[in-house]
């Protein structure tokens, strides 16, 4: 049996196989690049760039990529600007406890007093359409939030562009689930009264 060849072993190789773990001999190797006569013979443009003093890299920052443009600025400050109005208007209950029930737009407060809870609910009627918005019977069930008692209150909604229903509850806790149900729909909340 003979010893396995290389394919290439009857070609004339530029340096014989040797050992990776050899050292290998600087005075033998070859340089076809030299960096002196290259930036001799370069303009002077080539050459003032590489005299010039390295320059001192920046450290990365967020805020500072934030603010480097200007339409980076305008960007980072539009969003500042959003993030406060959002928070303000969350703030003052802009957006708490309103909902949509079958063409109807419902708030939802409650106030609790002496052992109880005033809830006041709010129908008005989104848009014009009054074929797509709810009139009749409106089940509320309302339920402390870590409790299983349950209460029940019927509604009659109307076709009239807003009115307003109060009713007391006998809980008197921070959070309630209210669930409204229509013949159609139905909502599902978490209210935490004043």
């Amino acid at each position: 049996m003979s010893e396995r060849q290389r394919p290439n072993a009857n070609y004339k190789l530029s340096k014989p196989d040797s050992k990776y773990n050899e050292p290998i001999n600087e005075d033998e190797l070859v340089f076809y690049y030299n960096r002196e006569e290259r930036l001799a013979k370069a303009s002077k443009a080539v050459r003032d760039i590489y005299d010039a003093p390295a320059a001192k890299p920046r450290r990365f920052g967020l805020f500072s990529v934030l603010v480097s443009t200007r339409p980076n600025r305008f960007i980072f400050g539009t969003l500042i600007i959003l993030c406060l109005v959002i928070f303000v208007l969350s703030r003052i209950g802009t957006w708490d406890n309103v909902y949509t029930l079958d063409g109807n737009r419902i708030a939802v407060s409650g106030v609790r007093s002496h052992g109880a809870t005033v809830l006041t609910v709010t129908k008005t009627i989104t848009g014009g359409n009054l074929q797509n918005v709810h009139s009749g019977a409106v089940d509320v069930i309302v339920a402390p939030a870590d409790d299983g008692e349950v209460f029940v209150h019927r509604m009659f909604f109307s076709l009239a562009e807003e009115e307003v229903y109060s009713f007391v509850v006998p809980f008197d806790v921070p959070e309630l689930e209210i669930m409204m149900v229509t013949h159609r729909a139905s909502l599902g909340m978490v209210l935490r009264p004043d």
